[in-house]
């Protein structure tokens, strides 16, 4: 099923009653705006939806060689992720 777009959340405003500042809060980084979209691209072609492939039809083998293969890409990932910082 396809996602429903993400509607980005207002930020919220609150007007001071002591001054003439306004404060906004939760307001997010338009910078890093387009590097999460970049990165959602980038995620949705990863992902390769393969219904003929269902749990009980593959063998034992094949569901560990799957599971090492999400757990390295975690790693890699946390690893990337740290090398940004």
């Amino acid at each position: 099923p396809p996602k429903r777009p993400l509607r980005k959340k207002k930020p919220q405003v609150i007007v001071s009653s002591d001054s003439d500042d306004t404060i906004i809060i939760d307001d997010d980084d338009d910078d890093d705006d387009d590097s999460e979209k970049e990165q959602r691209e980038s995620i949705k072609k990863k992902v390769v939806h393969r219904p003929e492939i269902t749990e009980d039809k593959l063998d034992a083998q094949t569901k560990q060689a799957m599971k090492e293969q999400t757990e390295r890409d975690k790693r890699i990932k946390l690893q990337e992720e740290r090398e940004e910082l």
